[in-house]
Parts: C-alpha cells; sequence; structure tokens
C-alpha cells in the first residue's frame, strides 16, 4: 500500500476513534440491544398498529412486562451513563496561519 495513504488512513482512524465504544460493557450493549428492541416495536406500534412483544409473550402477561421493565431499565441506564461519561478522544487542533 502507498506509505501516503496508510499515514492518511491511521490520522482518520485516530480522528474518528470512539474511546467511549471501546471501553462499553457487557451491560452497556444489552441496555443497546434491549433500546433497539424498544425503539423497533414502538415504531411497529406506531406505523402499523403491531405490537411484537405482546404478540410474542401475550397480551400483558408477566414476561412481557418483564420485557417492557427492562426497556425501560435500560433507558435509565443510558441516560446515566450518558451523563457521566467523560471523553477521552483526541481534541483536533487547528494550526492558525
Amino acid at each position: 500500500m502507498n506509505p501516503r495513504l496508510e499515514c492518511r488512513r491511521k490520522e482518520f482512524i485516530q480522528r474518528n476513534y470512539n474511546p467511549i465504544m471501546k471501553s462499553s460493557t457487557i451491560f452497556d450493549w444489552i441496555a443497546i440491544t434491549l433500546l433497539v428492541v424498544g425503539g423497533l416495536n414502538w415504531g411497529l406500534i406506531s406505523a402499523f398498529d403491531f405490537d411484537l412483544v405482546s404478540t410474542l409473550f401475550g397480551d400483558m402477561t408477566i414476561l412481557t412486562r418483564v420485557v417492557y421493565a427492562l426497556v425501560g431499565v435500560s433507558a435509565l441506564y443510558i441516560v446515566v451513563a450518558a451523563l457521566f461519561a467523560t471523553s477521552t478522544a483526541p481534541v483536533a487542533r487547528v494550526a492558525h496561519t
């Protein structure tokens, strides 16, 4: 590979590197997955009047309520994690000429 292109590729990766995703725990990934499930379920409800969670687990059964509760808890977890997250990403420096 061209050395100049390789250098530019490395610079691009360093500029766009997201240390928060690298340090994500299994709880972060579970919360994100549950938020996606909840978001897709609400999208299906609004677009097609179809509740996938109720269809899979029954209308307001204990399992359905557990899924809804887990989605809500994961949303709170992500909000709290976002509020207390600190970014260690390098700051781009602009040369003034």
